[in-house]
């Protein structure tokens, strides 16, 4: 009997995945119209705690203390309520991979389906869902060259995205940050992908936000709905500048190494910081300096950076090395005091040649 590109299917008899999806692929009547990424293993013993998971998370929707900032209006807590009451407990575990080939030449990651257990098997999606603070969702077609934020600017031109998570049909997620200043390099969204964003306009805990990430990881593809209580806006055409603007592809701030070997811009430190377990070494030269330098990050709160300098135009001593060049050591120690914001910059306070001589 050939298998069409949906099905819901429980399983019969114990069985590697690996074998399950392989009898299917040759029975298939259409490939292409088979959405592989977005198969949904679910196992009875997995329910019991994501039912305790989603219960959690309505009651700390219902803390008021949970909110990052002002009140959260009660139309918002009600509408996000009503959001996640309504989300059903799928027992879903999370695949690795669906390539039958990869499965057999990893068997540890191969697992065994069990009676009882069901995989389902929706059409290839043609949207991507995004979900806000006060429980509403909008449904925008997919674009294969667009990122997270460009989503939202097509369903809220006005929201205050500060990140967002992004649940891929597979059921993997990735929080990253949205804004013009801090914006971080991301997967583009697959079609049936969930963007859970988080919003200023709604100010719940970060953490409210990543639980209900967690927990559409579980429902498996989004698919559009005609009841989606925000609909997108249709995409603008724009110029050429507009155009080389959006084609941009997120990337993580760079950082790089000053002279002195700490992070910073030519000879001026700035107050970034390079990830926590950082460690460089530089050798830089401006006439008549050379600067050997090492630099280590042992926290994202504290640079430190060991320096072995050499002075061309300046003898060490005669009597001592003869016309050997002057040589010196330093040590600098960087703090941060206070987080880039959407209003203020960040701030540090350095210490430069903090046990050397001071030249």
């Amino acid at each position: 009997m050939p298998v069409h590109a949906a099905l819901d299917e429980e399983v019969a008899s114990s069985a590697r995945l690996s074998a399950w999806l392989g009898e299917r692929l040759l029975r298939i009547s259409d490939p292409r119209q088979s959405y592989w990424p977005g198969l949904v293993w679910t196992v009875p013993e997995e329910r019991e705690a994501q039912a305790k998971a989603k219960s959690g998370l309505m009651a700390l929707v219902m803390q008021p203390e949970l909110s990052d900032g002002p009140a959260i209006l009660p139309v918002t807590r009600n509408g996000l309520l009503s959001l996640i009451e309504s989300l059903p407990v799928t027992g879903r575990v999370v695949l690795e991979k669906t390539d039958p080939r990869w499965l057999e030449a990893n068997p540890d990651k191969d697992p065994v389906l069990k009676q009882g257990h069901r995989l389902r098997l929706v059409p290839r999606p043609s949207t991507v869902t995004l979900v806000f603070g006060d429980g509403q969702t909008c449904d925008v077609e997919h674009d294969t060259q667009a990122f997270a934020k460009a989503y939202v600017e097509r369903c809220a031109p006005k929201a205050k995205a500060k990140s967002a998570w992004i649940v891929q049909p597979d059921g993997i997620v990735q929080h990253r940050n949205l804004a013009d200043w801090n914006e971080q390099s991301q997967d583009p969204p697959a079609p049936g992908a969930w963007i859970v964003v988080q919003d200023a306009r709604y100010p719940w805990h970060e953490r409210i936000y990543e639980q209900l990430a967690r927990l559409l990881a579980t429902q498996g593809p989004a698919q559009s709905s005609a009841s989606s209580s925000v609909k997108a806006a249709p995409a603008k055409p724009g110029g050429l500048l507009s155009d080389l603007y959006r084609a941009g592809i997120p990337t993580d701030l760079r950082v790089t190494a000053s002279d002195w070997g700490g992070i910073g811009l030519l000879q001026t430190p700035t107050a970034r910081m390079a990830p926590a377990g950082s460690a460089s070494l530089s050798i830089s030269h401006t006439a008549p300096y050379t600067r050997l330098n090492v630099n280590l990050q042992p926290f994202n709160w504290l640079e430190t950076t060991f320096r072995y300098v050499d002075v061309s135009n300046r003898l060490y001593g005669e009597s001592i090395a003869g016309d050997q060049s002057y040589k010196d050591k330093s040590i600098d120690v960087k703090l941060r005091l206070s987080k880039e914001t959407a209003y203020l910059p960040e701030t540090a306070l350095g210490i430069r040649d903090l046990t050397g001589t001071g030249l």
